[in-house]
């Protein structure tokens, strides 16, 4: 997998699951905390614990000794927050660190956490075994609808260039664009899932065409991705079964790794098809 199932499990868990004495305390060496940390220089954002808003992040505190300065401000910082609160401190002097404290978990607690989460992991282990299975077992049902996708995906990049799907287009949170092909459209953003899709796409400024009906599914776990972050968590806010034009934006979407070179100033629209989702 991407990044260990086992750190996704232990946050799932501490993140949703209450407990009544850790309101009214605040972190303390061996605790593990949850929180979203980032430094700014000016007004631009030079380092964030978390790839995005709705992410956090996990520490166990421990001794500043031999610390790097923007690790050791983390550490001496965090211990004066409560639950929810955030602070905003100098780092240098065109440096600030802006930190909020999400979960406290202590150090007492931990290994039932960790316990459970060895639990779960074995379940969602067994869970993406089957998932696997299923995958493979349909993998000739989607190759062969490959060319009609492929001519659907054409034929409504051509409608969007040239304005015809305005007027049905909808926005996620983020502010990507998307029009519904299949599906009822509800938005699901979560945190706690992995998702498998197919995606099909036409590049800019030419009549080359990339997808993945060829091969197994592609995945995410919405904290690392393997092709395009915006691509990934927009795809992963729709229900399974679902089907959907996404508007990318280029600059974002055509990566060396994936596409190529190719820079335009429009959107790209991406035919986006959701076989699995798994919830945590």
């Amino acid at each position: 997998m991407k990044k260990s199932i086992f750190y996704y499990l232990i946050l799932g868990f501490c993140l949703f699951e209450s407990c009544e004495s850790l309101f009214s305390n605040k972190p303390k060496l061996g605790d593990a905390v949850f929180y979203d940390y980032k430094v700014m220089q000016g007004d631009s954002v030079i380092f964030r614990a978390s790839r995005s808003i709705d992410d956090t992040a996990i520490i166990v505190l421990e001794m500043n000794q031999n610390k790097e300065p923007i690790q050791k401000a983390l550490m001496e910082n965090i211990t004066k927050l409560s639950l929810n609160d955030s602070i905003t401190f100098n780092i240098s002097t065109q440096q600030k660190g802006v930190l909020r404290l999400y979960r406290i978990i202590p150090a007492a607690d931990f290994p039932k956490h960790i316990a459970d989460a060895n639990k779960q992991e074995k379940i969602f282990e067994q869970d993406v075994q089957n998932i696997g299975r299923e995958l493979r077992a349909s993998l000739s049902f989607y190759q062969n609808r490959q060319k009609a996708v492929l001519d659907s995906t054409i034929t409504l990049n051509q409608q969007y260039q040239k304005g015809q799907l305005n007027d049905k287009l909808k926005t996620l949170p983020t502010g990507i664009q998307y029009y519904v092909i299949k599906g009822n459209g509800n938005i699901k953003p979560a945190r706690k899932k992995w998702v498998w899709f197919h995606y099909a796409s036409v590049l800019p400024n030419s009549n080359k065409t990339v997808d993945s009906y060829k091969d197994l599914p592609k995945s995410t776990n919405l904290s690392e991705f393997a092709m395009i972050e915006q691509l990934e968590r927009s795809a992963a806010s729709f229900d399974e079964g679902s089907i959907v034009l996404l508007l990318i934006p280029s600059k974002v979407a055509h990566s060396p790794e994936i596409l190529g070179t190719v820079i335009v100033d429009n959107n790209v629209a991406y035919w986006v098809e959701i076989v699995k989702v798994l919830q945590l």
